[in-house]
């Protein structure tokens, strides 16, 4: 289980690292995009969390109440933080610190966590190890991916043929929707 745990949060970690690297290079190539980098640099915090997030660790050894409890309270404090860090349209940096920070910081205390709540450790792995880990999960990977692709693209896409009026408009009616769903997500999740 020490080797399985391992070479899955390396294999996360890689694949971070490789979009990590393609995210840069779409923002420093688009003129648009490179005019705010810092917000997607900001915003990348929310990857960073999902990879860091030992969710399916929990998921598999069927201890979610764990989690859900911890993960819930990181949204609730992350929202409050918004209303209190957020009042002009010049926040938008900490908007995106605190939304993706509070995801960041629920996967730390997780992963933070796991040792005690799941008796894993990490342990020194081999290339062999890894490379059977994105042999063994490349149909997760991109199955997870193409529904992240197909949920979570319609922001950049909008913004590619439209105003920055509207793409602000969409995003704004959007955010509401997306705290709604964060907040029942870890329940859900644990159900």
């Amino acid at each position: 289980m020490n080797r399985i745990f391992t070479a899955t949060m390396a294999a996360r970690l890689i694949l971070l690292l490789v979009s990590f690297g393609l995210m840069a290079a779409i923002v420093f190539a688009v003129p648009r995009m490179r005019a705010e980098w810092p917000v997607f640099f900001i915003s990348f915090l929310t990857p960073v969390a999902a990879a860091l997030f030992p969710q399916w660790l929990f998921q598999g050894l069927e201890r979610m109440g764990y989690i859900t409890i911890r993960e819930l309270g990181a949204r609730v404090i992350g929202l409050m933080a918004i209303f209190v860090l957020v009042r002009t349209e010049k926040d938008y940096l900490w908007a995106a610190a605190v939304m993706s920070g509070s995801n960041a910081l629920a996967a730390l205390v997780e992963l933070a966590y796991a040792p005690s709540q799941t008796g894993v450790r990490f342990t020194r792995i081999s290339i062999r190890d890894l490379r059977q880990t994105f042999v063994e999960g490349w149909h997760v990977f991109l199955s997870t991916a193409a529904i992240t692709v197909y949920t979570r693209s319609n922001t950049f896409i909008l913004g590619l043929i439209a105003s920055d009026a509207a793409v602000g408009a969409f995003a704004a009616a959007q955010r509401p929707i997306e705290a709604a769903k964060s907040m029942v997500f870890p329940l859900s999740t644990a159900i």
